[in-house]
């Protein structure tokens, strides 16, 4: 009958919640407790008999004996006594985590062995999961560039990562970890404040999060953030400081290049008196800028912008034209761009033109209104004052055409009795030789005044619109010759070379006949008077990229770019080294007629070599009809 001992160790031997196998010295299993049949999953049955083997992998199972061996013969002992972490094998055939503890004793002269066995499955899960963890934040912590510090206050010890003199321009362990070192990398500027925030976060309390300079050993400037709080005992005692510290540079130099682009903004649309603005048109929540806030008169950030107040600062004439504006941009997608007036605190009124675009939700719905609006009451000013300056400018040149026209009139009737009554003079053959040569000088000097005449009565009348252009088929080339033949005595008279060059074949342009011939009669008539002695005048016409072109060329001397640009300004006289007659308008009018038939002039002229003019009309078909 078993003793009360034996009954009680077999009670704690089953009921242990350790795996226990007891084994003799040629590793045969003699027994097992509860606790290892649930580890390894086999029965009593099964384990009992079979040697240590079957619960180990192949690894250990092969070496087992030989390890065996050499226990008994050279007294090795690498587990006996200790503790030991190896790879078990269940039943199934997955592996076990399990630590091991092995005591040997004897009983009858023969060695067994109790193995002490527990499952270290989650405990190694979770110290796995732990270092994955610690590296991950590891990792982590290096890729943001992140150090870690922590400072005993008491013993002033500092312990840092291999991060905090990266961030201070050392490689680590190239300095002393201390706090000395590390106030001494701050920028001079900045370690009285740091200081300051460290003694606030010790005495009351208050989380260390600062943003300071530090310098590099080779001059460099660095910006770092650093944040960290206080670890105090029962008492409120500061035991330690730890903390994080971080570069902040570049944050730091897009931090200042977005104050200057601010900067210059905010001047830009001071200067322009330019402001920005966007309408939440569900909270009706206005944002302005602070341009928008002087433009209608108040102080920047003085009130708070609401679309009520936007109505309320309207000219009552204006609001209905600009939600008519606002409803369009939000419905038909256009752009709301409108200038209209508003009203000062002060009751000043000022001009305004707003631009803006329109947001919409995916049903189309209008979400935002955005844009700007600018003071252009400088400008509706000067445009008023243009307004009224060409009025008053109109009306001028109204009264100067009619008393020109009027003059011309007033002047024509006695001159036309003038010329009559000395024409009939120059008839009576009873008049001296020096008579008819007087008579003749008034004739002449009559016809040039009858001709200043004319041509201040055609320019009136071009500019009040009354000139009449009857457009037709007109033969270039006949004209041309004809107006060539008419020029001629005066060509010879001034002894000037005059050539006509055209096509043997006859164009017909879009032209009034009586008004061309006006036109190539002046430009041919200038290129005699404005020549040089024997000069010459060279003229050939013809078709040139759809368009028929008529060029009068002389050899005189020529005009400049400042000249050229003056040519065609009314009562302007140029080539003063000519002492010629004239009103200074027939170019004037050239240029006049020229366009009313639809044709445009051109100039090109080189001092000292003489001028080209040349006029372009359309042509016409060589059957067209004419009148």
């Amino acid at each position: 009958m078993a003793s009360l001992a034996e009954e009680q160790y077999k009670a704690v031997f089953e009921h242990a919640s350790d795996a226990i196998l007891l084994t003799d010295d040629a590793a045969t299993i003699q027994a097992v407790n509860q606790a290892a049949l649930d580890m390894f999953g086999y029965s009593r049955k099964e384990l009992v008999g079979q040697r240590i083997n079957i619960l180990m992998n192949s690894v250990d199972a092969h070496f087992h004996d030989d390890y065996m061996k050499r226990f008994f013969t050279e007294g090795t002992k690498r587990v006996v006594g200790i503790g030991r972490k190896v790879v078990a094998l269940h039943k199934d055939g997955h592996e076990i985590a399990i630590d091991i503890s092995l005591s040997e004793t004897k009983t009858d002269d023969r060695h067994c062995f109790i193995a002490i066995i527990r499952n270290i499955e989650h405990l190694t899960a979770a110290q796995n999961e732990l270092r994955y963890s610690e590296d991950r934040m590891r990792r982590a912590i290096q890729f943001a560039e992140i150090g870690i510090w922590d400072w005993n206050v008491q013993t002033d010890a500092l312990h840092w990562s291999d991060m905090i003199p990266v961030l201070i321009g050392y490689e680590p362990g190239e300095i002393d970890t201390s706090f000395d070192a590390f106030i001494n990398a701050i920028h001079p500027d900045d370690r009285d404040t740091v200081m300051a925030a460290i003694n606030t976060s010790l005495q009351t309390g208050e989380r260390y999060d600062i943003e300071h300079r530090v310098i590099w050993p080779d001059g460099t400037v660095r910006w770092l953030q650093e944040t960290g709080d206080v670890i105090r005992d029962t008492h409120g005692k500061p035991l330690n400081m730890l903390g994080v510290a971080r570069d902040i540079t570049t944050l730091k130099e897009a931090e200042v290049a977005r104050d200057d682009h601010e900067f210059h903004l905010n001047e830009a649309q001071y200067v322009g008196k330019i402001g920005h603005w966007s309408w939440d048109v569900d909270s009706g929540q206005l944002k302005w800028s602070d341009e928008i806030y002087r433009i209608f008169g108040y102080k920047p950030g003085s009130i708070e912008p609401t679309y009520e107040r936007f109505l309320a600062s309207l000219h009552p004439d204006d609001v209905e034209r600009i939600k008519h504006s606002v409803d369009d941009a939000f419905t038909k997608g256009k752009k709301h761009s409108i200038d209209h007036r508003i009203l000062l605190t002060n009751g000043d009124v000022r001009w305004v033109h707003e631009e803006a675009i329109a947001k919409l939700d995916g049903q189309g719905q209008p979400l935002k209104l955005m844009g700007t609006v600018q003071d252009i009451t400088e400008r509706k000013e000067f445009e008023a004052q243009l307004v009224l300056a060409k009025e008053q400018a109109e009306q001028a040149n109204q009264s100067k055409n009619q008393f020109l026209s009027r003059m011309s009139h007033e002047l024509r009737t006695p001159l036309n009795a003038i010329l009559g009554f000395s024409q009939l003079l120059n008839l009576d053959d009873n008049l001296t030789e020096q008579q008819h040569f007087s008579l003749n000088e008034m004739l002449k000097a009559g016809d040039h005044l009858t001709s200043l005449i004319e041509d201040i009565l055609d320019l009136s009348r071009i500019e009040q619109g009354e000139l009449e252009i009857k457009l037709t088929g007109t033969p270039a080339n006949k004209l041309l010759s004809e107006c060539v033949t008419m020029m001629q005595p005066l060509a010879d008279q001034s002894e000037i070379m005059l050539s006509c060059k055209c096509s043997p074949e006859e164009h017909y342009v879009n032209a009034d006949p009586t008004r061309l011939k006006q036109i190539l009669l002046n430009l041919i008539s200038n290129a005699i008077k404005y020549n040089r002695p024997q000069g010459s005048v060279d003229i050939h016409c013809g078709v040139e990229n759809g368009r028929y072109r008529f060029y009068i060329q002389d050899t005189g001397l020529g005009l400049s770019e400042e000249e050229i640009g003056q040519l065609f300004q009314p009562f302007t006289r140029l080539n003063n080294d000519y002492a010629i007659e004239g009103t200074g308008i027939g170019l004037v009018i050239t240029k006049h007629l020229v366009e009313l038939m639809g044709g445009t002039i051109h100039v090109d002229s080189h001092v000292g070599e003489g001028t080209t003019f040349w006029i372009e009309l359309t042509p016409l078909d060589t059957t067209s009809s004419q009148t």
